[in-house]
Formats: structure tokens, C-alpha cells, sequence
């Protein structure tokens, strides 16, 4: 039940979070509410605004509906069917809030076409961006530092080698995303110059602050194995506070920019305005064959998108889209594998263990000890590997002793053997395990009668 709560505890935020940031949407930042741009006349207009209402009011009670869904969910036994339901609600999450959105950003543009409100049809607005001052890179040195601090705890421990390497490498990816995902256009709202430095410069300025934080929250995150080696409970609440604390930081900081922007682009929908509606398809998808851009700063917010008119960006958008609708489809194929059998085969001067594409390979001559044990250690701890309904295989710990485990825990009892190395393997199976280890015990004597035992002892 723990690991269950945890689960949905992961994941049960996304629907307010996303539902928050929806509604937000409705509030007019940069002349902006839900992708449509209206001049002061619009923002004021009765049909506008009651528009709005009830698309805020449709966000919220799908907020309501995704809540309540979760509640079948803690009722699920079968891990795989709670995989798969825990999956679909997630993918449900994701489309379902795009609905609302397009209905109203189509709605909005309709009745801006009702009304005669085009803008910027004859005219553009150019601002000389040589005149705002660029904000300094953060130097690379500010992430190295982290990058490096995450990978310390290998000097101590090797057994979550590969924790260390993965928040060290997302240092990395984040120093990428820093450096080279944001795209360096202004914020152009009207023809005022000092507007348009003081929103880029916000925006550049809290771009920069995400990233460093998040490394340096992830280089903390590296030691939740080295502090909790011994108690994966402790080391997997380490791991989702942090991670919720790194998002928390992250939409903390969206949210404040979309305040900043919203206060300070009040009343700047007069005169000549940037009005660039065409160029976002249902105000969510931006689709300009004339920027040569890959990567673009949404329109209000900190995030960044792709340009669909680039093969490029309907490329990796294609491989977001299939990824995501395939997502609800790994809980019956991973279902499908772990059924399959767990086969021990005695084949030459070897010990062969196999399961699906994992397959263990013990050289009788390498054994220093084999014995039949009725219970698995009550402290195994997963390093990598799974721990799937009815099957162990992997690398687990206990106290501390390491061990590679392939068992159907339910069907015992299990040959653990050890090698001359000091390595440690426990197999089991549904079948004959008594006769297994019969069979492997006769053989390991044989060869070690081959190689030790006198001529008159061999015959």
C-alpha cells in the first residue's frame, strides 16, 4: 500500500498544477488570454470576458473529475493493471486540459474577427534591440560544481553507481537546456522600448535562475543512496521530496513571471500592438515557416517550444506524440515478459539462469558453496534491477552483502549460491527446486573431484 500511495503521490499534482496554470492563462498578460491578443477594447468587452468565465470554469471541474479518477486507483492489486491505469490517467491529463484550451482559443478568435479587432495588419513594430543591455551567461563553472559534487559519493559507495552518474548527467542536461534551449528575442509588447528591456530582461534573468537551482537541488538529490543505503523507504521519500521541491522551485518561479508580466503590461494595449495569433495554431502549437528557429520562447510565461514548420521540430514533436500515446501500453508488456519462466539449465561445466533477455552464466569450478534457503533477507534493498509483482532479478543488497537475485519469491525454497570471488546468486523458480539443487550439487562435486581428488577417489 506504501509504495501504491507513493505512486499516486508522484503524479496526483500534475492535475491541479496543470489546471492552476490553465486558469491562469485567462488573465491577460502582454496583451494575452488563452493564445488570442486584444487591444484595452477587447480585454473590456462583455462577450470576451464571459468567454473566459467559462472556460475557467470548465479547467476547474475537469481538475475536479482527474482528482476523483485517482480513487479506483488505490484499489488496484495487480501492480501491472495499476501501472496501466496510473499511465492512462496521466495521458488523459495531458489531452483532456488541451480541449478546453482550443475551444476557447477558437471561440476568442471568432469573436475578435466578429468584432473587426485586426491588428497590426498594415503595420509592425520594430524596436532596436542593440539598445537593451544582454544579460551575462552564468558561467559553466556554476554547474561543473554540482556536476561534480553529485559523483563524490562514488569515493564511498558503489552500490548506487548508477544514481550518482544519472543526477550528474541531468546537471549536464540542465547546463544544455541553460545554454542553448532559449531563444534570445526580445519581449516585444507595443512600441515602448523600456517595456520591452524590462520584460526581457525578467525573463532571461529567471530562465537562468531555474536551471541553477535545479542542479544544484539535484547534486543534494545524488545523496538520498549514499545517506539511505539501507532503507529503500527513506531513500525513495529523500528522492520525491527533493523532486518535488525542484518543481515546486520551477513553477514558483513561472507563476512569478507571469504576474510580472501581467502587472506590467496593464493598459499596453493601445496604439500599435504585437499581435502574432496567426503564427500559433489553437494558441498552443507555433507554426511559422518564416522563423528559421527551432526552438522559441512561448508567448507569455518562461517556457520555450518548437517551431512545427521546421521537419526538424515535426520530428521530434512525431517522437513526443507516438512515445506518449504508447505509455499506457508498457504495464501489459512488461505483464508479458516477467510471465515468463525462469528456467535453470545444467549445461556443461556451467550453471545457466535465464529470464527473458536476463540470463546469468556460474561456472561450477567457480563455486565455493551451494545451499537451499527457505526466506529471502527480510533487509533487501533493489540497486538496479526489478522488483516486478512475483519476480526478483538484479542486484539487491542486504545489510552488507550484495547479492544477484533471479526468484519467484512466492515459489521457495532458493539455491543460494556463493562464489570463490565472494559473489552471491539466489535462484528459484516454479518448478523443482529440490531437485535443481540436487542436480547442481552432484555436478559442482564431480568437478571439484576432478581437480582435487586422488585417482583411487575418483574411481
Amino acid at each position: 500500500m506504501f509504495y501504491k500511495i507513493l505512486m499516486w503521490a508522484s503524479i496526483c499534482w500534475i492535475a491541479p498544477l496543470m489546471g492552476y496554470l490553465l486558469v491562469n492563462h485567462a488573465k491577460f498578460k502582454k496583451n494575452i488570454a488563452v493564445g488570442v491578443t486584444f487591444m484595452e477594447e477587447g480585454k473590456r468587452d462583455a462577450d470576451v470576458i464571459s468567454r473566459l468565465n467559462k472556460y475557467k470554469k470548465q479547467v476547474k471541474m475537469l481538475t475536479v473529475l482527474l482528482l476523483l479518477a485517482i480513487i479506483p486507483g488505490i484499489f488496484i492489486s495487480k501492480f501491472w493493471i495499476l501501472l496501466t491505469y496510473w499511465l492512462v490517467w496521466v495521458d488523459l491529463t495531458v489531452f483532456l486540459y488541451a480541449i478546453p484550451f482550443y475551444l476557447c482559443n477558437r471561440d476568442l478568435k471568432k469573436i475578435k474577427r466578429e468584432k473587426g479587432w485586426v491588428y497590426n495588419a498594415t503595420h509592425s513594430v520594430s524596436i532596436d534591440t542593440t539598445t537593451i543591455p544582454k544579460l551575462k551567461q552564468l558561467s559553466p563553472f556554476l554547474f561543473i560544481i554540482p556536476c561534480i559534487l553529485s559523483l563524490l559519493p562514488l569515493i564511498w559507495d558503489r552500490t548506487f553507481y548508477m544514481l550518482y552518474i544519472v543526477s550528474s548527467l541531468s546537471i549536464l542536461i540542465f547546463w544544455f537546456i541553460y545554454r542553448y534551449l532559449y531563444r534570445n528575442r526580445s519581449e516585444t509588447v507595443n512600441e515602448e522600448k523600456d517595456l520591452t528591456r524590462v520584460l526581457t530582461q525578467i525573463r532571461h534573468y529567471n530562465w537562468s535562475k531555474i536551471w541553477l537551482i535545479a542542479s544544484w537541488l539535484t547534486a543534494i538529490l545524488s545523496y538520498s543512496g549514499l545517506l539511505f543505503i539501507n532503507n529503500q523507504v527513506l531513500a525513495l521519500v529523500l528522492v520525491l521530496g527533493l523532486s518535488t521541491a525542484i518543481c515546486i522551485e520551477a513553477v514558483a518561479i513561472e507563476i512569478k513571471i507571469r504576474k510580472m508580466q501581467e502587472n506590467l503590461t496593464k493598459g499596453s494595449g493601445t496604439g500599435v500592438i504585437v499581435d502574432e495569433d496567426d503564427k500559433w495554431i489553437g494558441g498552443m502549437i507555433y507554426y511559422n515557416p518564416d522563423d528559421s528557429k527551432l526552438i522559441v520562447n512561448e508567448r507569455v510565461g518562461m517556457n520555450t517550444t518548437m517551431n512545427l514548420a521546421r521537419t526538424s521540430g515535426k520530428v521530434i514533436m512525431g517522437f513526443i506524440l507516438i512515445f506518449t500515446l504508447a505509455m499506457p501500453f508498457i504495464g501489459p508488456a512488461l505483464h508479458i515478459y516477467y510471465e515468463k519462466p525462469i528456467e535453470i539449465n545444467v549445461t556443461g561445466e556451467e550453471i545457466t539462469a535465464s529470464q527473458g533477455i536476463t540470463e546469468y552464466h556460474i561456472k561450477f569450478s567457480e563455486i565455493e558453496n551451494i545451499e537451499l534457503i527457505n526466506e529471502l533477507p527480510k533487509d533487501l534493498v533493489r540497486i538496479n534491477g526489478t522488483a516486478y509483482e512475483d519476480i526478483l532479478k538484479g542486484n539487491f543488497r542486504s545489510g552488507k552483502e550484495n547479492m544477484i537475485l533471479l526468484v519467484r519469491p512466492d515459489y521457495k525454497p532458493f539455491i543460494k549460491i556463493t562464489e570463490k570471488n565472494g559473489k552471491v546468486f539466489v535462484l528459484g523458480f516454479r518448478g523443482d527446486i529440490r531437485g535443481k539443487f540436487e542436480e547442481i550439487k552432484e555436478n559442482v562435486k564431480l568437478i571439484n573431484c576432478n581437480t582435487k581428488c586422488s585417482p583411487q577417489e575418483k574411481i
